[in-house]
């Protein structure tokens, strides 16, 4: 795998194609994960990435 990579993945039936984006070993924490995405354009995963951080968060006040 390496920067900038895409990939075909199929099952037979159906396909989809996927980009990848190595992000920085330093890009630790939420902030720096969300940062190496927001870099590299990465508008899908970060969002899920605050969806699932805004989940534990509440989970954990509760």
């Amino acid at each position: 795998m390496r920067d900038g990579a895409a990939y075909r993945l199929t099952d037979g039936s159906r396909a989809a194609d996927v980009r990848f984006a190595l992000l920085d070993p330093a890009s630790s924490g939420l902030d720096g994960m969300a940062s190496g995405l927001i870099a590299h354009q990465c508008t899908a995963q970060l969002d899920l990435l605050v969806e699932t951080a805004a989940l534990s968060d509440g989970a954990a006040r509760n």
